[in-house]
């Protein structure tokens, strides 16, 4: 109520369990981990969490997010599950750690670029121009994080990303030129690190179970991804880690050469 600004509020959180926004007389329940909640500081609002909760948000200005000077901010508070508003929360919360624990100094630049992020997110509730495939930004953070979404799948590829995208699999790849990795790449990737550290922490599961927890086709598909990859079949692999030869690392996506 004291402190009322032309900024919105951008927030989430990763830990089930969810909460309530109550602002204008109406409630809005989020439910679902990486919900995305936006709303405008030009009015009071009461958030509450129903557990424990590691919200996690930013501040951005109106006019960053395509309001025009003058204008009015016409969204009431959004609630959003989309696999869109899930990829803008989970780089949120990334941002705001990387500030907010790390100390990490972002310039305008980078500023803008969070913004543009948002922007994008917000633009499929508004009535505006902008398109989030029009974002560099966006559109790499996204597919990032449809892969971490999708990846067991078998059946996911980079087709399937730009379906969820609605834009053409020649466009997508096309923001990721000067990328280190594709997205076939980003993949693959994905489901060896998950695989692996399978084969390290479960070794009672058959190879066939951690090709198929992965997201491979076949176990034959694993094996031979698994020897390009890391110079080794995944029988080999596993005993050197219970040998104690290697120490595993937890599952995440690695950095690499973009071609296969």
């Amino acid at each position: 109520r004291e402190y009322r600004s032309d900024f919105v509020l951008v927030g989430t959180q990763t830990l089930p369990g969810g909460g309530v926004v109550e602002a204008g007389g109406r409630r809005y329940h989020y439910d679902h981990p990486r919900h995305l909640v936006v709303i405008h500081n030009d009015e009071p609002f009461r958030q509450e969490s129903f557990t424990t909760a590691d919200l996690a948000g930013i501040w951005v200005p109106t006019d960053l997010l395509g309001r025009r000077s003058g204008q009015d901010w016409s969204m009431v508070p959004l609630v959003d599950s989309s696999p869109l508003a899930r990829a803008t929360a989970a780089f949120v919360t990334r941002f705001a750690n990387d500030v907010a624990a790390r100390r990490a100094s972002i310039d305008i630049d980078g500023e803008h670029a969070v913004a543009e992020l948002v922007r994008a997110a917000l633009s499929q509730h508004r009535d505006d121009s902008f398109r989030a495939v029009d974002s560099d930004l966006y559109l790499r953070e996204i597919t990032r994080s449809l892969i971490d979404q999708n990846y067991r799948d078998p059946e996911f590829s980079p087709d399937s990303i730009a379906r969820m995208l609605y834009v053409s699999r020649r466009h997508m790849y096309r923001y990721f030129a000067g990328a280190e990795e594709s997205p076939t790449t980003l993949i693959a990737r994905r489901r060896l690190a998950h695989a692996r550290e399978l084969l390290a922490c479960h070794p009672r599961m058959s190879l066939g179970e951690v090709a198929a927890d992965s997201g491979f086709a076949s176990p034959g598909t694993f094996t031979k991804r698994f020897r390009t990859e890391y110079g080794m079949t995944p029988s080999t692999y596993r005993k050197a880690v219970q040998a104690g030869e290697i120490v595993s690392e937890p599952s995440r996506p690695e950095a690499g050469d973009p071609d296969d």
